[in-house]
């Protein structure tokens, strides 16, 4: 889905839109909101109205998802996790007295207790289909050739904050553009809170240059082909629950 489609928010068009406006950017000891913000919010916004226009529903996103429920029963929502991936799954815990009516408890692997909107909860249930059928990275890989089709690229952001040396020497190798790009939101966000006590970058307390030369230390003898074999070998660089 394209910002241009109408189910993006006003202040997250992209991740590069956002981080432009405010001179800011993703890293790993920040918060994340990029995942919620350019997918999650955007795929329900977008099944919303999915189902206004084949179901004749009328009424604010959550109403029409407790519509659906009311006739059908929770709406399915398929998840790509591959094997291995199971402690992504998010296991949405009881509501307590403590929490807004409108959200739910549970825990996120990398940031503790987060919330969800409790309409989420009554109205949708997730599924994860190669979890089910015990498909790893692998397996998918390998059926997918076997069909004819090119093997695709792992889904990654270039500016996820998550990715390892080996990864940051493969987008710096092939993506040089993206990487100078990146490099520049971080710069503009360092200045701006050169004043603050605490200033992080992507990586934390390393600026992506530095982090970038550690990285060539170890792998920048690796191959394109090498660093693309490695990339291939694996999925999602974090460990967000969903």
């Amino acid at each position: 889905m394209t910002p241009d489609m109408g189910f993006h928010g006003a202040t997250w068009q992209s991740l590069t839109d956002q981080m432009e406006r405010n001179n800011n950017i993703m890293g790993v000891t920040f918060a994340k909101s990029c995942t919620d913000n350019l997918k999650i919010k955007v795929s329900y916004r977008f099944l919303a109205q999915w189902l206004r226009d084949h179901y004749g529903y009328h009424g604010n996103d959550p109403s029409v998802f407790y519509q659906y429920r009311h006739y059908f029963g929770k709406l399915v929502s398929w998840i790509g996790f591959a094997a291995g991936e199971e402690s992504r799954v998010a296991n949405p815990g009881p509501k307590t007295s403590a929490e807004p009516d409108e959200y739910v408890l549970f825990q996120d692997g990398d940031t503790g207790p987060a919330y969800i909107p409790k309409w989420r909860k009554l109205c949708v249930e997730h599924r994860y289909p190669l979890l089910e059928l015990g498909h790893d990275r692998a397996a998918c890989q390998r059926i997918i050739a076997g069909y004819g089709y090119p093997v695709p690229y792992p889904s990654n952001c270039m500016f996820c904050p998550f990715q390892n040396e080996v990864e940051i020497v493969y987008l710096y190798r092939t993506h040089p553009d993206r990487w100078q790009q990146w490099v520049e939101r971080e710069a503009a966000k360092l200045a701006k809170f050169a004043q603050s006590k605490v200033n992080h970058g992507v990586k934390g307390k390393l600026a992506l240059p530095q982090y970038l030369r550690k990285a060539l230390e170890k792998y920048g003898h690796w191959s394109i082909e090498q660093l693309r074999e490695y990339r291939f070998s694996h999925g999602h660089c974090v460990v967000s629950k969903y």
